[in-house]
């Protein structure tokens, strides 16, 4: 019987740790990729919204495409709905998350809605119109 030599060891132990990490993490990354389909009560916040620069889509199962532009700088999200805290709602994957303050939830006006989120008005542009 040949010794391995005690180098040769390490790096088979060392690869089979990165390797069961990197299962676990992937493995906790698809579980924390579920979103929450859009509760009963938050209906109307489902559809494409529009304001300047602002650009924001939730569709019914959960799913979220943001994008902003200010100034020079832009801003794209997209991710499942993690939960509504209030009026407010998360978007996001485990610990990397992004909350939208709702400064005013969706409301109808002269038939059109409606929707203030960091202080820009929204106007829904396509969805249903609850």
């Amino acid at each position: 019987m040949i010794a391995k030599p005690w180098g040769a060891l390490m790096c088979k132990n060392l690869i089979r740790s990165v390797s069961t990490v990197l299962i676990v993490t992937f493995a906790c990354l698809i579980v924390g990729c579920n979103s929450i389909p859009v509760p009963e009560e938050k209906k109307p916040y489902i559809g494409t919204w529009e304001g300047v620069g602002f650009h924001l889509t939730i569709t019914d199962n959960g799913g979220v495409d943001y994008r902003r532009v200010k100034g020079k700088r832009s801003t794209k999200i997209s991710g499942p709905l993690k939960n509504f805290k209030g009026d407010d709602f998360i978007v996001g994957v485990l610990f990397f998350t992004t909350t939208f303050e709702v400064h005013q939830p969706p409301y109808l006006d002269g038939g059109d809605w409606y929707m203030v989120i960091d202080g820009v008005e929204l106007k829904k542009v396509a969805g249903p119109l609850t």
